[in-house]
């Protein structure tokens, strides 16, 4: 009886380790997820603004060159891809970023 005793407070002790090390994991993950989030967060807000400066400029450039309505709207629209695009690059890089964030923290 004894050693059926002594087996199973091994085999609790073993379970609240296991359980301690789940939740150490969890923190440990919610802390670089937390981490991860404010810097894109941040990321973001800088580009919001450098992008609302560039509309600026834009509008001030398009303003001062005096240009008809239909060349106007052709000049936007070709601004608008290629924002569109640097975008998408943008979202590409932090894709891979992210991937190598995620090795990082699996190691």
């Amino acid at each position: 009886m004894r050693l059926v005793i002594l087996f199973f407070k091994q085999i609790e002790a073993e379970r609240d380790e296991l359980y301690e090390k789940f939740v150490s994991s969890i923190h440990q993950v919610q802390a670089k997820t937390g981490l991860k989030n404010l810097l894109l967060e941040r990321r973001l807000i800088a580009m919001t603004e450098s992008m609302e400066k560039k509309e600026v400029q834009l509008s001030e450039v398009l303003s001062a060159s005096n240009l008809d309505p239909g060349a106007m709207a052709i000049v936007t629209r070709k601004v608008e891809v290629i924002t569109e695009l640097l975008i998408n690059e943008s979202v590409y890089s932090d894709q891979s970023a992210n991937q190598l964030f995620e090795g990082l923290a699996t190691q």
